[in-house]
């Protein structure tokens, strides 16, 4: 057989897929099939890795298990990046005049109990404006 490159050395490969192993456990039956079955195919696929790939490919293995330890789930966590210049002006909300469109409409749908909630605000706000200008007349 012939001995991988991850499992030599200190042993750090080997110790981080046992504890990879431990922390399945603590998953549900599904989650922690999914775990193990995705560390065996991980570790297979760097198999002859060696040098700072394998120091690399380590520190992302800790990442990955001390997230998953944290969260408590198998799967990996999407990151997020910083938008720069305020953000994808694809996904905004367009202005008042724009959503006026059946489309803007179908991809932007209002919140029923929301937009009566601002409507009733809109009118008591108004309601205590004209009263306001009354008492002042």
């Amino acid at each position: 057989r012939k001995p991988h490159t991850m499992a030599r050395g200190d042993g750090a490969a080997a110790a981080l897929f046992r504890r990879i192993i431990r922390a399945a456990r603590a998953l549900d039956r599904i989650e922690a099939r999914d775990a193990v079955v995705e560390a065996r195919a991980a570790f297979r696929a760097r198999a002859d890795v060696s040098g700072a790939a394998l120091e690399d490919a380590l520190e992302r293995g800790e990442q990955r298990l001390a997230l998953a330890s944290h969260y408590g789930i198998a799967y990996e966590r999407i990151a997020h990046a910083k938008l720069a210049g305020g953000g994808n002006k694809d996904v905004e909300v367009p202005s008042t005049k724009a959503f006026n469109t059946d489309v803007a409409r179908a991809q932007f749908p209002v919140n029923p109990a929301n937009a009566a909630a601002r409507a009733k605000a809109r009118a008591r706000r108004g309601a205590v404006a004209n009263a306001e200008r009354r008492t002042n007349e």
